[in-house]
């Protein structure tokens, strides 16, 4: 990650500064590792009380392999030398020690960013940010064809551009902060295609195509703060509403001329939701409560999506819906502990959360427990917890229909059985 990997000369290369006046105006700047492709520099111009304004830049170079080899040439179209020798296996293939070029496997992201603040008075802020991050390279990914498998070098290439506005108030007793975010994701590359090295297991199978990450769009409004009741209550709470959407061009199913689409994309959009309430209490000197509700919510609107899909790019495999998920969740939570003595603190908790599904198998599970424990401390460098609770999960009912057809029907999804859980 140092920025450091070549063999030459490298200048490592710093500065830091800061100017003020005495009416309040300040400026200050951090440039480190000038020389290198891990460099960053940030730097501040502001009137104390009143606004200030930042800028931000940092380079994270991740180099992975250096002395990679790979037959395949290209960037999102591999392809295999004119004299390459196809075979079942790599003995087979006698021109695989020819071909071999070297490959540098790794990628370089790059961080620009910029915010502001205003002062309005003591009690309000109002503020923005922006970040752009770019990351450039090779990663590397996999190819099959049923049985053959290979590992192709993928690039990278993609911006993501993210921003926050909003206010904060502040009070000796409360505080509450309010923002608009949102997110867009663009990848240069929308797929990988490439040729097959081995011998194909069927005539039309000799070239594939991966789909790579799709370009795609968020945002989300968030409430958040808390209230100060006295010095034994305080209350906090938050609130979000987002959406997330994806709307990228399908690829066709299969790598042949004028292989059709499922549809023109996906015409992705999920809404989602969160609510949270969080009480904490000292009713006594060596007692403290504490207690959480939550609840979340993932509406997802993408319209179910029907594919015939092809196997290997030649056998017609019939076709797959695309299943959609939705849910909403209800989570109760709290704990207590009480220090007997300066050295024991007894502790207890209890939870109850249950989820409420849509389009799986499973419609609803539930899950409820509690636990009790101890702390010691007989040192003050040495501390002891012992615990010990039972946690169990209800699913209730089950339905067949809503499995995909190829899965084994005694088989239960983890997080959709019943269990019973011990801690000790």
């Amino acid at each position: 990650y140092s920025g450091i990997n070549e063999d030459k000369a490298y200048v490592d290369a710093a500065a830091t500064g800061d100017w003020r006046t005495e009416s309040g105006t300040y400026a200050r700047y951090s440039l480190e590792d000038l020389g290198l492709d891990s460099r960053s520099g940030s730097a501040t111009l502001g009137s104390e009380g009143k606004y200030d304004v930042s800028l931000y830049y940092d380079g994270l170079p991740w180099n992975r392999f250096d002395e990679t080899v790979t037959p395949f040439s290209g960037t999102d179209t591999l392809t295999l030398p004119s004299t390459w020798v196809r075979a079942g296996n790599t003995r087979g293939m006698t021109a695989l020690g020819a071909s071999l070029g070297e490959i540098d496997v790794g990628t370089e992201r790059k961080t620009y960013g910029v915010g502001a603040r205003y002062l309005a008075g003591t009690k309000w802020q109002f503020f923005a940010n922006y970040r752009r991050y770019e990351k450039e390279g090779t990663g590397y990914t996999y190819g099959a064809f049923l049985t053959q498998a290979t590992q192709l070098p993928e690039p990278v290439d993609y911006v993501d551009d993210t921003f926050e506005v909003g206010a904060l108030w502040n009070t000796a007793r409360a505080t509450a902060r309010l923002s608009f975010m949102g997110s867009e994701f663009k990848n240069e590359f929308g797929s990988l295609t490439f040729q097959n090295p081995y011998t194909p297991l069927f005539g039309a199978a000799g070239t594939g195509r991966l789909a790579l990450a799709p370009d795609n769009e968020a945002m989300q409004v968030n409430l958040s703060g808390n209230f100060v009741f006295g010095p034994r209550a305080v209350l906090t709470y938050g609130a979000g509403m987002g959406k997330l959407e994806q709307d990228d061009d399908f690829l066709p199913v299969s790598t042949a001329p004028g292989a059709p689409t499922p549809r023109a994309s996906l015409v992705g959009e999920i809404d989602l939701a969160h609510y949270h309430l969080g009480l904490a209490l000292r009713p006594l000197d060596k007692l403290n409560l504490r207690g959480t509700a939550r609840y979340d919510e993932r509406d997802d609107k993408t319209p179910p999506l029907t594919v015939a899909y092809v196997v290997t790019d030649t056998v017609s495999g019939g076709t797959e819906t695309t299943p959609r998920y939705s849910y909403e969740r209800t989570r109760l939570d709290g704990t207590a502990d009480y220090a007997l003595f300066p050295w024991l603190k007894l502790q207890g908790g209890l939870l109850w959360d249950e989820i409420d599904r849509e389009q799986q198998e499973v419609d609803k599970t539930t899950e409820d427990g509690g636990f009790l424990g101890a702390r010691l401390t007989p040192y003050g460098s040495i501390g002891v917890t012992l615990k010990a609770g039972q946690y169990h999960r209800e699913a209730d009912g089950f339905d067949l229909a809503a499995r995909p057809p190829s899965e084994n029907p005694l088989l239960r999804k983890y997080n959709l059985a019943n269990r019973d859980r011990w801690l000790y």
